[in-house]
């Protein structure tokens, strides 16, 4: 559950859906900016849990997306304004997974557009498998 990311970090998404990609790219700055912090403040233990989330989440959640995301707003006339925008956030995205060594999971992972859906809205969208965050990370 990509809200459980957000809870862990005592984070909110305001007026996006949890999954949409603003609100998971703001979470992965959010997440490595407490990352930094917590190397800058000495704390071991609170970077391993930063370190390990930011890793789970690229795995789990926006890194199993993201580059065809990219392609799909490249491929949209409407959207090439955004074009850039997508593949910049794609490419960062496989940067930070090649740096904390992560494979960002693969499944049948299809975007509603391509499914044939009109709406969002009509997806029935679910990520990997579920797990307690807080529990994972050692957390109360």
């Amino acid at each position: 559950d990509v809200a459980g990311f957000y809870r862990a970090f005592n984070m909110k998404v305001r007026s996006e859906r949890p999954d949409h990609v603003v609100a998971q790219l703001e979470f992965l700055a959010g997440a490595l900016l407490v990352e930094a912090e917590q190397i800058e403040a000495d704390d071991a233990d609170g970077a391993e849990v930063a370190t390990q989330a930011i890793r789970n989440f690229v795995r789990d959640h926006v890194g199993r997306w993201v580059t065809a995301w990219a392609g799909r707003v490249a491929a949209i006339d409407e959207l090439q304004p955004w074009a850039g925008v997508a593949r910049l956030a794609a490419e960062l995205l496989g940067v930070e997974a090649a740096a904390r060594n992560v494979v960002p999971l693969a499944d049948t992972l299809m975007l509603v557009a391509d499914a044939g859906l009109a709406d969002p809205l009509e997806a029935d969208l679910e990520c990997g498998d579920e797990f307690d965050l807080a529990a994972e990370l050692g957390l109360p």
